[in-house]
């Protein structure tokens, strides 16, 4: 794992959530999370000094040790069942930042390549399914879970709208060939 990375997500969102899990540390700014297994346990006390945050800005950042969980993330190394996930080699540049798609069970979403970025190479990746049915990323370096990365339910509106001009150009050029041939 890319430590900057990570510190560089959590300042981006200026939220900082460390959580102890399954008897191991977790940091994340509530779209991705990182096991800190390995490292130097983080506090409350020391992640401002960590982070090179000064004191005058750390009113700025949300730290939090609770997580509300909203997308019931199983934090546990042998959690829910995990499914393959299948990657594409195309990346979609938007406004809000570069996108990969991914599926899984005939769903396609976009994976945000910048948290995936702070896993470094070598990392795969499979789907694991919330209770109420929610789609999520699991991030693993051999059979070690390293973290877990949420998903939006909706398309990004930048790539919904590059989509439809792609949709509305194909059908126009077959409209124009069927004429061309009748």
């Amino acid at each position: 794992m890319q430590f900057k990375k990570i510190i560089s997500l959590c300042k981006r969102e200026k939220k900082i959530i460390l959580l102890n899990e399954h008897g191991k540390q977790w940091i994340g700014n509530g779209a991705v999370f990182f096991c800190l297994d390995g490292y130097p346990e983080l506090s409350e006390e020391n992640i401002f000094r960590v982070f090179d945050i000064k004191k005058d800005e750390e009113t700025k950042y949300l730290l939090t040790d609770s997580y509300e969980n909203e997308a019931m993330l199983d934090f546990s190394e042998n959690g829910p069942a995990e499914y393959d996930l299948e990657t594409y080699p195309y990346i979609f540049g938007c406004p809000g930042g570069d996108y990969m798609p991914i599926a899984s069970g005939g769903e396609l979403h976009l994976l945000d390549t910048e948290y995936l970025s702070a896993f470094g190479g070598g990392v795969n990746l499979f789907a694991r399914r919330s209770p109420a049915g929610r789609l999520y990323v699991a991030v693993r370096r051999g059979i070690f879970l390293e973290g877990l990365i949420t998903l939006d339910d909706e398309p990004l509106p930048e790539f919904e709208k590059w989509i439809n001009a792609i949709h509305e150009r194909i059908t126009k050029q077959n409209a124009e060939q069927y004429e061309k041939n009748n």
